[in-house]
């Protein structure tokens, strides 16, 4: 019974063992690509809204708010209220320096004593006003 050289053996586990490297590292390459972009993306949004900002202006009769972007970031994406444990959204796009008035749950009243109004933006969450009506609102 003849096998192959011990030469030849190595020859082909070496072969063998560069060629699943040269599969794993071309794999391995594309995925940190893909999770760079990713996390890049996720931080230059981060980045942006930490220049975002949000003002009530004022509150009508407790059925609408004025609220003023004046941070440096427009929202393109609309903006949240809540007053209480209601919770209204707009998708009406609200440019830096611009004011929008949010009519307050279709026209119900939010007039209860310190029921928190908030406003937040979609595009950034963390770029939020809020006030107690009836204690700290404009």
């Amino acid at each position: 019974m003849k096998g192959i050289s011990p030469l030849m053996a190595t020859v082909l586990i070496v072969a063998f063992t560069l060629a699943v490297a040269a599969i794993i590292g071309g794999w391995l390459t594309s995925i940190s690509r893909t999770e760079t972009s990713t996390i890049e993306s996720g931080m230059s949004t981060q980045i942006e809204c930490t220049k975002a900002q949000i003002d009530i202006v004022s509150i009508l009769n407790g059925s609408a708010v004025i609220v003023q972007n004046i941070g440096q970031v427009n929202f393109t994406n609309g903006l949240s209220l809540a007053c209480g444990t209601n919770t209204s959204t707009t998708s009406t796009a609200l440019n830096v320096g611009e004011f929008y008035l949010f009519n307050i749950l279709n026209g119900t009243q939010c007039d209860d004593t310190n029921a928190i109004i908030r406003v937040a933006s979609i595009d950034c969450p963390q770029a939020y006003m809020e006030c107690t009506y009836g204690v700290d609102c404009p």
